[in-house]
């Protein structure tokens, strides 16, 4: 089994990306990525009160939608993964709250080419 994570930021503001690159690179991340994305999200304030008496199935299924990025990178042990989580909250101007950025980690199975 690998002792690799992959850290995820979905960021709502792209100008803090090239802040967050950087500070990732200082902690040692491997293989940093980022890619423009769009997220859709249910609305939070749907009611049922807005909709027509006769809904089309559109009305019922319309998502919010915005831009964002996405970046991630591979980390070496999940201590690392929770320290560049701890620096990316703490150091950089990224804001990880909802409607702001989203930040998760994933344990790897495999990792090859690095």
């Amino acid at each position: 089994m690998s002792d690799y994570y992959l850290a995820v930021l979905v960021l709502d503001d792209e100008d803090f990306e090239e802040e967050v690159i950087n500070l990732w690179a200082e902690k040692n991340a491997r293989a940093i990525t980022a890619l423009d994305c769009e997220q859709f999200l249910m609305p939070r304030n749907f009611n049922r009160d807005d909709l027509p008496l006769f809904p089309g199935l559109s009305a019922l299924t319309e998502l919010e939608r915005s831009e964002r990025r996405l970046l991630f990178a591979l980390v070496k042990s999940r201590e690392a993964l929770q320290q560049l989580y701890e620096e990316t909250r703490h150091n950089t101007g990224a804001d990880i709250k909802p409607g702001k950025a989203l930040f998760f980690g994933l344990p790897l199975a495999l990792v090859q080419g690095l």
